[in-house]
């Protein structure tokens, strides 16, 4: 909580307790504006158009804590264009071809009651090109069992996320996809396959190089090394 010496009293400070204070000088905490951190571009399922928000929001003094509301700006993408991701890209995007996307990490053993195996596994692809790609009618396979990636697009150097339950089962993370087959803890092989044929392929165990005990954690690409 908050306390404020608005009169030169100790208004009841205690010292002791300087820890769970937060100190607020005197005056408009909207000036200068703090409202700085607009919320990342999206789009509207509905009327496909894209929302866009202002660098610099609106601030408001809700009893000395500064309140930021940035307000919505939409706009139709133009003709052969729809909005995914926050964008607008070229309608009828091409698959990746071979390399251009890759397993860059995955969790395959998240090992206990709250993070649980066949609910909390996924694994994270990345996009090395310079144009969106899309991944309709490409699949990620993993022995008899795939999953198809349809709807869903890679933005210029972007990642995006499958996990195989929603964000309260995984650990928060807000999926771009779904899988719903289990990803084996002593090793397994991935692989990401569209039209044209094989894009990448993830292949693990837990001998080295690979870590020998994965429980709890993930395992990842170095991101200088692509």
């Amino acid at each position: 909580w908050a306390a404020c010496d608005l009169d030169g009293s100790a208004n009841g400070f205690d010292p002791a307790q300087a820890g769970a204070f937060v100190a607020r000088a005197a005056g408009d905490p909207c000036d200068p504006n703090p409202c700085m951190d607009p919320p990342a571009a999206a789009c509207d399922a509905e009327t496909g158009e894209r929302i866009t928000y202002p660098a610099m929001g609106e601030c408001a003094n809700a009893d000395g804590v500064p309140e930021c509301t940035y307000a919505p700006q939409r706009a139709a993408c133009p003709d052969g264009e729809i909005c995914a991701e926050g964008a607008c890209v070229p309608e009828g995007l091409r698959a990746p071809a071979e390399g251009e996307v890759i397993f860059s990490e995955v969790l395959y053993d998240p090992h206990g009651d709250v993070l649980a195996e066949g609910s909390a596994e996924w694994f994270e692809l990345h996009n090395l090109t310079d144009e969106p790609l899309g991944l309709d009618g490409c699949q990620a396979v993993n022995g008899n069992n795939s999953a198809a990636l349809d709807g869903v697009v890679l933005l210029p150097g972007a990642f995006a996320v499958f996990t195989q339950g929603g964000a309260d089962v995984n650990g928060g993370i807000e999926p771009d996809g779904a899988f719903d087959f289990s990803l084996g803890n002593g090793g397994a092989t991935l692989l990401l396959t569209c039209a044209a044929g094989d894009v990448d392929t993830l292949a693990y165990d837990d001998g080295a190089p690979f870590p020998r005990d994965a429980r709890r954690h993930s395992i990842s690409l170095d991101p200088q090394g692509y």
